[in-house]
């Protein structure tokens, strides 16, 4: 986090996910969210981080930043396996989505 945060000063929040996360997809990104980050203990608030000029809300040069640990922590839970619906469930709902496309 700091890192990025370090390397680019319009950088204002930062999510860091584990390999079994595809970081460029937000949906992904999103469900490590809600799994693996507990508020109390994955929220990371950097205070008086310099910021670009470009920044609209840093007027002082200085802004606070936000680094959010979504990556499985040990202790946290004993399998990490997504769950998912039956294959089957899955192909009926996205073939009644496609439907509802089509009415649209």
């Amino acid at each position: 986090m700091l890192a990025a945060f370090n390397s680019v000063n319009i950088v204002k929040m930062v999510t860091v996910v584990d390999a079994d996360i595809d970081p460029w997809d937000r949906n992904d990104v999103e469900w490590a969210i809600s799994t693996r980050m507990k508020a109390e203990r994955d929220l990371v608030v950097v205070p008086g981080s310099r910021t670009d000029r470009s920044e609209p809300l840093g007027g002082s040069g200085t802004i606070a930043k936000l680094g959010i640990d979504a990556t499985r922590k040990a202790g946290d839970r004993k399998d990490w396996t997504r769950a998912c619906p039956p294959e089957d469930v899955a192909q009926r709902v996205r073939a009644r989505l496609a439907d509802r496309k089509d009415l649209r």
